[in-house]
């Protein structure tokens, strides 16, 4: 069963069926304009129709709208703008599980900054999905933060990604986001500490357990 942060529960409101299928829409008709370049586009949808194109597109797991809407944006920045309860097209797609739309919207991000964008709950794309158990969409967004201090970034109720996973009792996705911190630890440590494991990490796995 998904499970909802606040921010989650507050943004849901935007993907009732009406507004699917006027997304759909714009999406469906973008796609359909030779060429598909930013002049031409940009004069024909707002910029609201485009990030609701993109939040309908990474609900769906619509790779190839994602793409398409990309190539008439000018700043990558636009792919993570956010509704006004801070929920992103990425956050969305963390939220399904589409592991997917996550990596491709991920590698269109670049920055890890950009990635672990919060919503007004400080709920990041990998906390979503580590509260839902969604392993490999975990593992994917775990690489491309790249750093311990990234993946343990806290929401406003002082939790991690890692914190949120045992809580909920997924056992698969602990292991992999303690793999990823201890292997983030050791890489920074000083020659001869490699054996070493930072003992937050051992903690939470153990009241796992």
């Amino acid at each position: 069963m998904t499970k909802f942060s606040p921010s989650e529960i507050r943004n849901d409101s935007l993907l009732e069926e009406s507004t699917h299928q006027s997304a759909k829409s714009v999406v469906a008709a973008s796609s359909q304009i030779p060429g598909f370049k930013s002049e031409k586009v940009i004069g024909l949808l707002t910029a609201e129709e485009i990030n609701l194109a993109l939040m309908v597109a990474a609900h769906k797991d619509d790779t190839d709208a994602i793409q398409k809407i990309a190539q008439v944006l000018d700043n990558p920045a636009q792919l993570n703008t956010a509704d006004e309860c801070g929920f992103t097209p990425l956050m969305i797609a963390a939220r399904a599980g589409h592991t997917d739309t996550v990596e491709l919207l991920a590698t269109l991000l670049e920055t890890p900054a950009a990635i672990n964008a919060a919503d007004i709950d400080g709920y990041t794309a990998l906390m979503i999905a580590a509260l839902n158990g969604y392993t490999d969409t975990v593992e994917v967004l775990a690489k491309r933060l790249g750093s311990r201090e990234a993946i343990n970034a806290i929401n406003k109720d002082g939790r991690t990604a890692l914190e949120l996973a045992v809580d909920s009792g997924n056992v698969d996705t602990v292991h992999v986001l303690t793999e990823f911190l201890k292997a983030f630890w050791v890489k920074r440590q000083p020659s001869g500490m490699a054996e070493s494991a930072p003992l937050e990490v051992i903690t939470d796995t153990a009241n796992l357990l």
